[in-house]
């Protein structure tokens, strides 16, 4: 469960200031995207920067204001959630960095997670550290036989979870390319489809990555998906896959930025990078403002999508 009471019975993703407390760090730097070699926050330095937002929370990048998006993973309102833009635009990179930021601020290590990427090997680093710490549920491919195991019993999770009626963590089923469902077997697609109509109600989120062409043709599985996470592509088809105009998608850098609705409108936020080194070096350090208090995270609240 999540400490601040300023998460409850509101919608998910991103934050603001708070009216009272310390000050927000609405005052941070200018320099906060000039920590790494590539102009950008290295995950480790974002995790870091961003260590006194509620457990069991994802930080997804930092807007231009220098606030960062959150998507709280108790609310069950958040998801589906789709990510979806042009080849190349960073479509993994943001679903690892999804899964890794709910690790890193999940002192407990109740957030469990499991993967199904044509691309396996994107995941080995996550997968082993998943295994050690108990988290990870398997990392299988799409051709994999035992996948529609796998899925039988992630699905079967929800009816014991519902019928229990207790607090229960919340669990990542990460689809890096959801177009494998176009040549699935049947069996498969129906339990995805479960998923998607029934796994929020046992906090067992879906979070899929489809590239924008896919996207298009994929309309009886895309319209399951309540948050969508916009990345570069053509303009015709943001307004398509958003329902909702005014956002230039072809501007948005690819490996850098993703835009999502927030209150109606767009909000535009940087990822951190998540190539560069780990190790938070002397010269990469953020300097501690006063900003940095170590208060809870009372001081922090969730802005009406």
């Amino acid at each position: 469960m999540l400490k601040s009471s300023l998460f409850q019975d509101k919608p998910r993703l991103g934050i603001r200031p708070p009216a009272f407390g310390p000050k927000p760090p609405s005052t941070l730097p200018r320099s906060l995207f000039v920590a790494s070699d590539r102009g950008r926050l290295t995950l480790a330095e974002f995790n870091q920067r961003f260590r006194q937002i509620p457990e069991q929370t994802a930080a997804l990048g930092v807007c231009e204001d220098g606030l960062p998006v959150l998507l709280n993973l108790n609310d069950r309102r958040g998801g589906p959630l789709l990510v979806t833009g042009d080849e190349g635009c960073g479509k993994t990179m943001l679903l690892k960095i999804l899964v890794q930021s709910a690790l890193a601020h999940d002192p407990e290590q109740r957030v469990l997670f499991t993967v199904v990427a044509s691309q396996k090997e994107d995941y080995f680093e996550i997968e082993q550290s998943g295994l050690e710490t108990g988290q990870c549920l398997g990392v299988y491919e799409p051709e994999d036989e035992i996948l529609e195991t796998h899925l039988q019993q992630v699905v079967g999770l929800i009816e014991k979870r519902v019928q229990r009626k207790q607090a229960a963590p919340p669990l990542l089923v990460v689809v890096d390319g959801l177009e494998f469902l176009i040549t699935a077997r049947g069996e498969i697609r129906n339990l995805v489809e479960l998923l998607l109509r029934s796994g929020m109600e046992a906090k067992i989120w879906l979070v899929a990555a489809l590239r924008t062409a896919d996207c298009l043709e994929m309309g009886r599985w895309t319209r399951h998906f309540r948050t969508r996470l916009i990345g570069h592509m053509p303009n015709q088809a943001a307004r398509r896959l958003s329902l909702f105009g005014g956002l230039d998608a072809e501007k948005l850098q690819a490996q850098q930025e993703f835009a999502t609705l927030a209150a109606g409108k767009w909000l535009i936020f940087r990822t951190p990078d998540a190539t560069a080194g780990n190790d938070v070096g002397t010269e990469n350090t953020l300097p501690e403002t006063e900003e940095d208090t170590g208060e809870d995270d009372e001081n922090w609240d969730v802005v009406v999508r």
